[in-house]
């Protein structure tokens, strides 16, 4: 498994974000549902959508983890996007998703993380991986506690708390023994 390759799910292709995704990601970043959680209700400008995808870029060109935008497999429609981005000070890398509220409540963010994961823990070797949620973001703390995440503490944030997860590779591996 290539650390930067395109990732291939049930339903999904997810490839890393490229300078020639711009201008599908910045209409992503700009809808209203995805933003929501995602960047606080911030409407982004371009000049920040190029800056996301040159550091995810920069990351996998490292060998690092970076952005995959995610596509229908079968459309080819763009739908969201999932990875790995450091946020906080230190940094810390976590995972995040984020879907086109069309492709909300079918799975397709549990697909998506637990794609990452695998991308992360096996193809990466990371023992942990680190997540956190704005605490009124019901739909994200489902996929998290469907995918084994186990709460890690709180933060102030954006929505009144931030709640921060983290799943240890051996857990993983445990809940994903016959999924694998």
């Amino acid at each position: 498994m290539s650390r930067n390759s395109p990732v291939d799910t049930e339903r999904l292709r997810l490839h890393p974000f490229t300078l020639a995704d711009e201008d599908v990601l910045f209409a992503m970043f700009r809808d209203d549902g995805v933003r929501r959680f995602l960047l606080d209700g911030v409407l982004v400008e371009r000049e920040w959508v190029r800056a996301e995808i040159e550091a995810s870029t920069r990351r996998f060109a490292e060998g690092g983890l970076g952005i995959f935008l995610a596509r229908d497999r079968i459309g080819d429609q763009p739908i969201g996007f999932a990875g790995f981005r450091p946020f906080h000070e230190p940094p810390v890398l976590e995972l995040l998703y984020g879907l086109y509220p069309a492709f909300w409540g079918r799975g397709l963010a549990t697909e998506m993380a637990r794609a990452m994961l695998t991308l992360a823990f096996v193809g990466h070797g990371r023992e942990v991986v680190d997540t956190a949620v704005d605490a009124p973001n019901a739909a994200s703390l489902r996929v998290l506690a469907r995918l084994g995440f186990s709460e890690a503490g709180s933060s102030p944030g954006a929505f009144g708390t931030t709640r921060h997860f983290r799943l240890a590779r051996v857990d993983w591996h445990r809940g994903n023994a016959g999924s694998r």
